[in-house]
């Protein structure tokens, strides 16, 4: 989190934020959020939420009849939103309106400097995987947040790239040309806070839960017990996403992160390492199976 005399250096960028791209999501994905994250939401109320943006529905129902979930080899397909529900369940289709919600903003090929949205968009996708994984195995949860979070722990890296490009592209210059050091650092250096920072303000200005804006801005293990949803899914999210940088699935911002930058979080949520890597198997052949739909 940006210290508070930074923060003002990060308001100005958030507030353009609302002549971009990003703003149109707001709604929808703050009610697709709220559905997610309440422990009482019904397939009514995400029905209803998914409703409220035509192109958002119709996205899901194209996913859903899509190859990767098999359900036209069934039958005819499904054709709304309450039959998706019923084939898929609830917690399925909830992610899959949470994802398809975002999607939009990363679906550019243009690379710059090693970056591209579409890689961008495979890494937090993967982080969200891997974090899912990882939650419901040691915490023994299904984890209401974690999906959301790792979806959109890279959203502060949108919001510079729309919001400050010529800036954000010296920081992916100088990450191309020193591998040794992360996004973050340069970020820092560049405009005296890091994509953590403006995702964790972003979060916040669209009042999003406190522990979903937390995790967002985690740049570091949490210290102290894992005994809130805050630190579990901070620690979830800091470790999945370091995890998939790891494999390389998508961008990298961290090129010289090691396995040894992993051995205190998996030993402080009690993962061994092979058991990590099984799980990274499962989320590797999960994001090829994506890759052959056109998800990436």
């Amino acid at each position: 989190m940006a210290p508070p005399d930074k923060q003002a250096d990060i308001d100005p960028l958030i507030r353009q934020v609302e002549k971009t791209e990003l703003s149109s999501i707001r709604a929808v994905l703050s009610q697709i959020i709220q559905v997610a994250t309440a422990p009482d939401s019904r397939a009514i109320d995400l029905k209803e939420a998914i409703e409220t943006d035509p192109p958002l529905a119709s996205r899901v129902l194209k996913r859903v009849n899509s190859a990767h979930y098999g359900i036209a080899r069934r039958g005819s397909g499904v054709s709304d939103l309450h039959m998706a529900v019923v084939f898929m369940g609830f917690e399925t289709i909830k992610e899959l309106a949470l994802s398809q919600s975002i999607c939009p903003l990363f679906q550019s090929n243009e690379t710059v400097h090693g970056y591209s949205r579409i890689a961008l968009w495979e890494h937090c996708m993967a982080t969200a995987l891997t974090g899912r994984l990882i939650y419901r195995r040691v915490f023994r949860m299904p984890g209401g947040q974690i999906h959301a979070a790792g979806l959109l722990h890279g959203i502060g890296i949108i919001v510079e790239d729309q919001c400050a490009q010529a800036t954000f592209r010296e920081a992916l210059r100088a990450l191309e040309e020193s591998p040794g050091q992360s996004l973050a650092d340069h970020e820092r250096r560049l405009f005296g806070f890091s994509h953590a920072d403006v995702g964790q303000a972003l979060a916040k200005r669209w009042n999003f839960p406190d522990s979903l804006a937390t995790a967002i801005g985690t740049e570091s293990f949490p210290e102290g017990e894992l005994d809130t949803e805050t630190s579990r899914l901070a620690a979830t999210v800091m470790l999945a996403g370091a995890a998939a940088q790891l494999r390389k699935f998508g961008f990298v911002e961290s090129p010289g992160l090691t396995p040894d930058g992993l051995s205190v979080p998996l030993a402080r949520l009690g993962i061994p390492p092979d058991g990590l890597e099984r799980i990274l198997d499962e989320v590797g052949e999960e994001l090829e199976r994506m890759r052959d739909d056109g998800w990436f």
